[in-house]
């Protein structure tokens, strides 16, 4: 008698354990929010022939790290990809000024200097300056 009670409360802890790994699995993947990709902001040219979109890349690092961005440039090919400082908060407000064919990008976060490049489109090539690397030498 004892001993079927033993193998009871150790199949029992087993089926426990197994059961635990597969809740702790599913509610990771329903809260995963790493990977999930949603669009910020896009901005077509005066021209209406080039774009860029802003993504932003799951939610910041809880609770002070940074958020994944991507800017876009016509379609999935060109792309850039960083993290953006702001104090655990997602990526807010982001400027995008045209003129002509070239844009200049900025992104802000709270904890950092500005991201400001400078994107040329010409002759169906994109040309992009990160401006931030040439202010920091002035």
């Amino acid at each position: 008698m004892v001993v079927k009670q033993v193998v009871l409360i150790a199949l029992g802890c087993i089926l426990g354990i197994i059961l635990s790994i597969f809740a702790f699995v599913a509610i990771d993947r329903f809260f995963s929010t790493d990977k999930m990709e949603y669009l910020i902001t896009e901005s077509l040219s005066p021209s209406g022939l080039h774009s860029i979109k802003i993504f932003g890349k799951g939610k910041p690092t809880w609770p002070y790290g940074g958020h994944a961005v991507c800017l876009e440039f016509d379609g999935n090919e060109n792309k850039i990809l960083t993290t953006i400082a702001n104090d655990g908060v997602e990526l807010t407000d982001p400027v995008i000024k045209w003129e002509e064919d070239e844009a200049i990008v900025v992104l802000k976060g709270s904890e950092q200097k500005d991201f400001v490049y400078r994107v040329s489109f010409e002759n169906d090539d994109i040309g992009i300056v990160i401006l931030n690397d040439l202010l920091a030498g002035e």
